[in-house]
């Protein structure tokens, strides 16, 4: 995929990477083995195309996730103090609008506890406090937290549950709607400014590299000192006296032990937190906890908490507990949570997350967001592409909404061809694949399509649903006139466009009357029904929809208007050259694909209203075209540009013809004229490169909004009809089932 991508680039180097990321991300189906690149510039992702298609490693390549293709169950994780760097979230205020927007709303609400600007800490203003306040550093790494769980959240991040480490706790239950964001906002403030001034300059806090046990038992001739926080199964932090901490310093140096010193002066989760015993909860009387709308995990019990317990008391347990992250994390992997996003400013946990999960044995996965020093836009985008690959659903509509929709190759496929090959799925390219005459004059055409065997038709998409053109009717129209003797098309009207399912098949039928008018015109109508993928012989007991009725329209063999001469010179010498480029790129935002073998307008020209192109099939597709009486994109992608304007809300396709002959059979390249006409009409007059007529006739243009698409069945349809059971219990605000029904559509 990656080596057909570079290819279009290459072949299209005015196609802006905007458009690609968003015509990739929103418009193409996320598979189960996944990659993303991410750069600042087309020269970056063309290396991490080039990198992926290699399968070379490269910085700005994200790839190799576990987990896509099944329900993931995420936590955000929310870091104690630790991950903070100056200039941290800086670049995201002028980059991200829905972080600089939830950050604003944490700093209105810390205003009334604080006497510094959030904003000028975090962008180092001149005069701002610094990061090394506990008072400082707690709130702004607070708020930081929040506004990145906001980002999280607009990407399309749904956690299953919510987990806090120490301060972070606070970040989580403002996430998680426990704490609304005043309350939390009065918590974080008011709990570190107690810490600086009761408890800084009293004592301090050792990161030992070691089992719980094993540093309890390095404790156990020491006083004043205990264990403050367990983070992973070789992960623990004592909280104490200075003394007692330089003690177990030098034990661990004796023993071989890695220890450092945590740059704080205080020892939060010890028995210096007493000494907050009343005036902490005193001074938060007030906040409101609430039943949040995202299960809340706590620390401090190791066990899922209410939202309502979240109260003045709980904050002080929350500062004087031991933080039992390990044990919440093995709870949470064992009721089957696999996916831990830590939401902060550097990853702090991720080791003690990942060493759990490994102690464990469970399939899951630890996830970060920014680094230090590296906070800005492709950051957020890496870690969003982080999850994406491990099968965490991310919406990435809001990255990529700058870009319009672009053409770009289909689906490489891996084929594999077997020697046993069913004549189904061969298919024939045109879809109709027996003609049978009746013994009354009648006939029926019948076929299958699918796009499987059918490949072009998932080129051909509208809003998403791969749509058969009405160009291809009209061929089929013209095969029934061969087969019945009445070769021109009077009228051909489609009535419902015909959607192929994204799995299963489509069968078709073409049945022409017997009877005919005064003058030997007869009509004809098109039907069609979508079955199962599992559809054999006995269709019937497979059928997904009944059938409908497509098109109608008239053959006859009375000749049309005779076809204009060729012109002397092509293009005319009154021809104005257009580029293609904007009227492919209007077609596409207004909702229809144009890739191969549709992208086959090759040069444009304009004569006063009337459109002159020059059409040329793809070489691969030119195998087909004498499977068809007119490949459907020589006519469909013209007419599209041609009809289309800036007023449209919708492309404008054909959806009529009348008076239709095609005059030669198998072309690849076409010279065609498109002069307008009343009422949407668009007089055709296809050559070839040598000036011969092969179509001359009237097509008819109609908006294909997303309106036109007919109900079907299947998870991508665009409409569905469902019927739902009436039960005592339907809530009492229903309809009621007494009165006058009105059942609309099939």
């Amino acid at each position: 995929q990656a080596k057909a991508l570079l290819a279009h680039l290459d072949a299209h180097p005015g196609t802006h990477p905007a458009g690609i990321a968003h015509s990739l991300a929103t418009r193409r189906a996320r598979l189960e083995k996944r990659a993303v690149v991410v750069g600042e510039t087309t020269g970056d992702l063309r290396a991490g195309l080039a990198a992926l298609a290699e399968g070379s490693p490269a910085a700005h390549v994200v790839s190799g996730g576990r987990g896509a293709g099944r329900d993931r169950r995420p936590v955000l994780v929310f870091p104690g103090q630790g991950s903070q760097w100056a200039g941290m979230g800086a670049e995201l205020l002028d980059a991200e609008p829905v972080f600089a927007g939830r950050l604003a709303a944490c700093e209105e609400a810390l205003a009334p506890y604080v006497d510094w600007s959030l904003t000028a800490v975090l962008r180092q203003d001149e005069g701002a406090p610094a990061l090394d306040r506990v008072d400082v550093v707690q709130p702004a790494t607070w708020a930081v937290m929040v506004a990145l769980a906001e980002v999280w959240r607009a990407h399309g991040l749904r956690p299953a549950a919510v987990l806090g480490h120490s301060q972070g706790e606070i970040a989580a239950a403002a996430v998680c709607g426990a704490l609304s964001l005043a309350d939390a906002a009065k918590v974080v403030a008011l709990r570190s400014q107690a810490i600086a001034r009761e408890l800084s300059g009293h004592g301090g806090m050792v990161a030992v590299s070691a089992p719980h046990d094993e540093v309890a038992a390095l404790l156990t001739d020491l006083s004043g000192v205990c264990v403050a926080a367990v983070n992973g199964p070789s992960s623990a932090v004592v909280s104490g006296d200075a003394d007692g901490l330089d003690t177990l310093l030098a034990a661990c140096e004796r023993q071989g032990v890695r220890a450092r010193r945590v740059p704080v002066d205080y020892a939060s989760h010890s028995a210096h937190v007493d000494r907050l015993a009343e005036s902490l909860p005193a001074a938060l009387d007030g906040i409101v906890p609430r039943d949040g709308d995202i299960p809340f995990f706590s620390t401090v019990t190791a066990d899922w908490h209410p939202g309502t317990g979240l109260d003045a008391s709980y904050w002080h347990r929350n500062l004087r507990s031991t933080v039992r992250l390990e044990e919440s994390l093995r709870a949470l992997v064992e009721q089957g949570h696999d996916v831990f996003v830590e939401c902060g400013p550097h990853p702090v946990l991720t080791v003690g997350i990942e060493d759990t999960v490994a102690a464990t044995g469970a399939d899951a996965v630890a996830l970060g967001s920014l680094r230090r020093d590296d906070g800005g836009p492709a950051r957020v985008l890496t870690a969003l592409a982080a999850a994406d690959v491990e099968g965490v659903p991310v919406d990435w509509r809001p990255a990529v909404s700058h870009g319009a929709p672009v053409g770009l190759p289909t689906y490489a496929f891996q084929r594999e061809r077997y020697w046993l090959e069913a004549d189904t799925a061969q298919g024939d390219p045109a879809g109709l694949e027996s003609a049978v005459r009746l013994a009354d004059g009648g006939a029926v055409l019948s076929g299958s399509l699918s796009l499987a065997a059918q490949p072009w038709l998932d080129a051909h998409r509208t809003h998403g649903a791969a749509v058969v053109p009405a160009t291809a009717l009209l061929d089929w129209a013209v095969r029934a006139g061969d087969e019945t003797g009445l070769p021109v098309i009077a009228a051909l009207d489609e009535h419902i466009p015909l959607l192929v399912p994204d799995e299963g098949r489509v069968e078709i039928q073409l049945t022409v009357s017997a009877a005919a008018d005064d003058t030997g015109a007869r009509p004809f109508a098109v039907h069609s029904r979508t079955l199962d993928a599992d559809a054999d012989a006995d269709a019937d007991d497979f059928a997904v929809t009944p059938w409908k009725r497509n098109a109608t329209g008239v053959l006859t063999d009375r000749p049309a208007a005779v076809a204009p001469a060729a012109p002397d010179t092509w293009p005319p010498a009154e021809a104005v050259a257009t580029d293609p480029a904007p009227a492919r790129t209007l077609v596409e935002e207004r909702g229809l694909d144009l890739t191969a073998p549709f992208d086959t307008v090759r040069s444009l020209w304009r004569a006063g209203t009337t459109v002159l192109a020059d059409v040329v099939l793809p070489g691969t597709d030119q195998a087909d075209a004498a499977r068809f009486r007119l490949h459907p994109a020589l006519l469909q992608s013209p007419l599209a540009l041609a009809a289309t304007t800036e007023a449209a809300t919708a492309p404008l396709l054909p959806a009529a013809w009348r008076n239709v002959t095609v005059h030669a059979t198998g072309a690849t390249r076409l010279r065609l004229r498109l002069t307008p006409g009343d009422g949407a009409t668009w007089t055709i007059d296809a050559r070839d490169a040598a000036g011969n007529p092969v179509l001359t006739g009237t097509a008819v243009t109609l908006p294909a909004g997303p309106d036109r698409l007919p109900a079907t069945t299947g998870g991508d349809a665009p409409h569905r009809v469902a019927w739902l059971p009436w039960t005592d219990s339907t809530p009492a605000g229903n309809p009621r089932p007494d009165g006058p029904w009105a059942v609309l559509g099939d």
